[in-house]
């Protein structure tokens, strides 16, 4: 019996228009039509931007992650007596906490709800007339710079319709604070006062962002910048870092979720997942607190090139009995350039661990959010097989 997998988005032909507006919104060419002028959508070219499914006038194409159906739920059960604020913040201009968010919602209004989606060009605009129809006092969208969005057109289209939007509710008496548009990138900060001057970041760039300025010290220009990280990880003094990301930062996580998992028992296997941003959707913005279950922790990373080996070896060394890395397919990346360094640190990182007797305790695994439920099965996978090597005894857990 061969099971059908499902798939992230579909579009119902048998209920369709004929619009085209979908295939002419598109922007990576995934939706074609067929010889009877019938749209369809090519899943393997397709990066569920949602574009197509927010501009859709039929609501015949559907999202699997993230669709404003069930965002309109979640806002229904977090909503409280009163007003409240939103912020709808597209991933790419946001940290998986969301503090860089702080100062972008009414403080004066008690409830205050973050919705953190993978582009917020997926979003119609009846769902914001929705949340304002439930209580949102006012809804700000924190979109990517157009030039720094990971899905070409997504901020230019929640720009065209929150403008739109903006228009007709002026028109019903609401005022212009009702909705603001934020744009944000996620890019490198550097540190004057920690630099040494070395230049490592400087070679290693694969954007050409970073230039040697005066007395050695990096020039960054920010038009280049896309935030991949790879000159954080190679910077001795930690110079330059991510707001989120920080290796601090990811240490202190890594530690606080140890020491929980010291506390209980041997099986099932603690398991750290460090997942890039875009390899999988379902299973990173609701944990913010990165515990997922008991023995299972899940960062987010930017992107491949940021994965720091240092924390890899911190969380083997301070209680993990395994470490996974998910990242996206070399197809997909979206920071094709770095993907080099990637690759050569995690060269680095295996011949280390091998060292150390611990190779088999770390993986890397390339999957897409396409690929529904694939995360999920390669965690359980994984887990499986550190289960085998910890009655084995080939594990430093204890």
């Amino acid at each position: 019996m061969i099971i059908k997998q499902p798939y992230p988005i579909n579009l119902d032909s048998k209920l369709c228009s004929r619009c085209y507006i979908c295939y002419s919104v598109c922007p990576f060419k995934a939706i074609s039509l067929d010889q009877e002028k019938i749209p369809s959508i090519d899943i393997e070219k397709c990066m569920l931007c949602g574009i197509c499914a927010s501009a859709c006038p039929s609501g015949i194409i559907t999202l699997q992650e993230y669709n404003p159906g069930s965002l309109v739920k979640i806002l229904e059960a977090k909503k409280a007596n009163g007003n409240m604020s939103l912020v709808i913040a597209c991933r790419g201009s946001t940290t998986p906490d969301c503090k860089s968010l702080d100062g972008l919602i009414d403080k004066n209004v008690e409830n205050q709800i973050i919705m953190r989606v993978p582009c917020v060009g997926r979003l119609p605009l009846w769902f914001y007339l929705t949340a304002l129809s439930h209580g949102a006092k006012n809804i700000v969208t924190v979109r990517c710079k157009h030039e720094f969005c990971r899905f070409d057109n997504g901020s230019l289209a929640n720009f065209s319709r929150i403008y739109a939007l903006k228009r007709m509710l002026g028109a019903m008496g609401y005022a212009d604070s009702t909705l603001t548009i934020v744009e944000r990138a996620k890019q490198v900060d550097y540190s004057t006062t920690d630099c040494v001057g070395c230049d490592k970041c400087v070679h290693v760039c694969p954007y050409k962002a970073i230039s040697t300025g005066q007395f050695g010290t990096p020039s960054i220009d920010y038009l280049k910048c896309t935030g991949c990280g790879a000159c954080t990880v190679v910077c001795p003094h930690l110079a330059l870092e991510i707001s989120g990301y920080e290796c601090k930062h990811i240490a202190e996580i890594i530690e606080n979720n140890s020491r929980q998992i010291k506390k209980g028992n041997a099986y099932p296997p603690a398991i750290l997942v460090f997942c890039c941003q875009w390899a999988e959707f379902g299973n990173l913005d609701p944990r913010i607190e990165s515990m997922v279950r008991p023995n299972l922790s899940i960062i987010e990373i930017p992107c491949f090139s940021k994965l720091d080996p240092i924390n890899v070896i911190q969380a083997l060394n301070q209680g993990y009995d395994g470490v996974l890395a998910v990242t996206c397919s070399d197809n997909d990346c979206k920071s094709k350039e770095s993907r080099n360094t990637a690759e050569d640190n995690m060269t680095v990182l295996s011949a280390g661990l091998k060292i150390m007797g611990l190779e088999s305790r770390f993986k890397v695994y390339k999957t897409s959010p396409r690929k529904v439920g694939d995360f999920n099965r390669e965690v359980e996978s994984f887990s499986n097989i550190i289960s085998s090597l910890k009655r084995e005894g080939v594990t430093g857990h204890e």
